[in-house]
């Protein structure tokens, strides 16, 4: 029988609270793109090295999916994913190379800027890949244009969840037993 590491064990005791949170309300119904994960995601990038990060957020991705899938009538996978979750893993390593402190206000406007870069890069492909608008710089801007409302509720969400994870980030425990488990 092998044994977990404790910094491991106490990782996954931070990030497994993050996986259900945002599982649930991906399964759940909610606004267009309000949902945790980006925050996690940029949450994640800033505690842990590159390596684990990307681990844990491939992870979190995964189950919210497959949580996803039971209450959805489209499918989950497909060639999109790699589209999206590439965009989740950017906001990962970035957040890991800026070294900002979630317990500061500057996580807010981390989550905010990080919503509007996976808001670009996600309909940058869906104008490249989709044959829907034309490649042309006309049918990018309808491409945007036709995404504004689900970019603001990305930016709405990403205020709410960075507020919400850097209020428990400040909590004393939670910082303590996070440090500790750094990998």
């Amino acid at each position: 029988m092998t044994q977990v590491s404790p910094k491991l064990f106490k990782a996954l005791l931070f990030v497994l609270p993050l996986v259900l949170i945002a599982g649930l309300f991906k399964a759940i119904p909610h606004l267009p793109n309000f949902s945790p994960e980006l925050v996690f995601t940029a949450l994640i990038g800033a505690s842990f090295s590159r390596r684990a990060q990307l681990l844990l957020v491939l992870l979190m991705l995964v189950v919210c999916d497959l949580l996803y899938s039971l209450t959805s009538p489209y499918p989950v996978f497909g060639s999109w994913t790699v589209i999206t979750y590439s965009g989740f893993l950017l906001i990962g390593l970035s957040a890991s190379w800026t070294r900002f402190n979630p317990k500061r206000w500057s996580f807010v406007g981390y989550s905010v800027s990080a919503a509007l870069a996976f808001w670009i890069w996600t309909n940058f492909f869906v104008w490249l890949t989709i044959g829907i608008y034309p490649k042309t710089l006309t049918g990018l801007l309808a491409c945007f244009v036709a995404a504004l409302p689900f970019l603001a509720y990305s930016l709405f969400s990403a205020t709410f969840w960075s507020v919400v994870c850097r209020y428990f980030y400040n909590l004393p425990a939670l910082r303590a037993s996070l440090q500790q488990a750094r990998l």
